[in-house]
C-alpha cells in the first residue's frame, strides 16, 4: 500500500504538510492523504482544494507517483516527497479509470488524459461549458454537452463522441 485517504487530519503526531499548486502554504483543512515512503516512514499531506468537490487517489500502473485530487486540482506526486511533481488545473469533477491504465479527468469545458506513466495531456474545448451523460468505454468518451445559442440565451446539449487515440471529437 502506497496511501491512505484519512477522513480527517490527524490529531497526533507530525504535523502534516500543506502541499498546493503554487507551493504557497494554507492553513484549512483540505484533502487528507497519507503517503508509505519507500523507506518505510510516512507522512500526510494536507492537499489544498480546487472549485470543484471531486476528491480521489489513483496509483499510476506505469509510473511510482500517485494522482491526487483534491477539490478538482491535480496533483502528480511522489510518495518520497512532499512537494508535487507538477499540479494542474482546478476544476475536475470525475474521473474513469481506464482497463489500459489510462485516467480520463472531466473538466468542466474539456477532459484531461493521464497517461499510465504519469504524462497528461488535454481534449481542446467541447462545446462551451459542462457535460451530461458522460461514459468512457474503450478509448471512447460519450456524452453530451451544453451549446449556447442566441448569444447564450438559449441552452441545449449536443451529443458528442471523442476518440482517446485519434484525438477526434464528432459532434452529432
Amino acid at each position: 500500500m502506497r496511501y491512505e485517504i484519512l477522513d480527517l487530519l490527524p490529531s497526533y503526531g507530525p504535523m502534516p504538510i500543506a502541499v498546493t499548486e503554487n507551493g504557497v502554504p494554507f492553513y484549512g483543512a483540505g484533502f487528507p492523504v497519507r503517503f508509505f515512503r519507500t523507506d518505510g516512514t510516512d507522512w500526510v499531506g494536507n492537499f489544498a482544494r480546487g472549485a470543484t468537490s471531486f476528491n480521489a487517489v489513483f496509483s499510476l500502473r506505469d509510473s511510482e507517483n500517485i494522482l491526487v485530487i483534491a477539490g478538482g486540482i491535480s496533483y502528480n506526486m511522489h510518495p518520497d516527497k512532499t512537494t508535487p511533481i507538477e499540479a494542474f488545473d482546478e476544476d475536475y469533477d470525475a474521473a474513469f479509470p481506464l482497463e489500459n491504465g489510462r485516467i480520463v479527468l472531466q473538466g468542466n469545458c474539456r477532459f484531461c488524459i493521464v497517461e499510465p506513466d504519469s504524462s497528461h495531456w488535454h481534449t481542446d474545448a467541447i462545446y462551451f461549458w459542462d457535460f451530461k451523460d458522460v461514459r468512457v468505454q474503450d478509448n471512447i468518451i460519450t456524452g453530451k454537452a451544453v451549446a449556447y445559442n442566441n448569444y447564450c440565451d438559449d441552452v441545449e446539449f449536443v451529443a458528442f463522441t471523442y476518440n482517446i487515440n485519434t484525438k477526434t471529437l464528432i459532434s452529432e
